[in-house]
């Protein structure tokens, strides 16, 4: 496996990696709360060959969600 979950959370690269679970939670990035979710990604041997991420921000415009 390459570097790039090397920069994933160590509980979210548990549950995702180890697991094969999706992930839901919370991130901070540059001082700024996401709300995140996280996907294995696998090719067509099986094989996890990255993870798809999505993250929004929790705060927007004066309103958190």
């Amino acid at each position: 496996m390459s570097c790039w979950y090397k920069s994933v959370t160590s509980s979210c690269r548990y549950a995702v990696l180890k697991e094969g679970n999706n992930y839901y939670g919370q991130a901070t990035v540059a001082g700024q709360t996401y709300q995140t979710a996280y996907m294995l990604i696998k090719d067509n041997k099986g094989e996890a060959i990255g993870i798809l991420y999505v993250g929004a921000p929790k705060t927007f415009r004066g309103f958190t969600f």
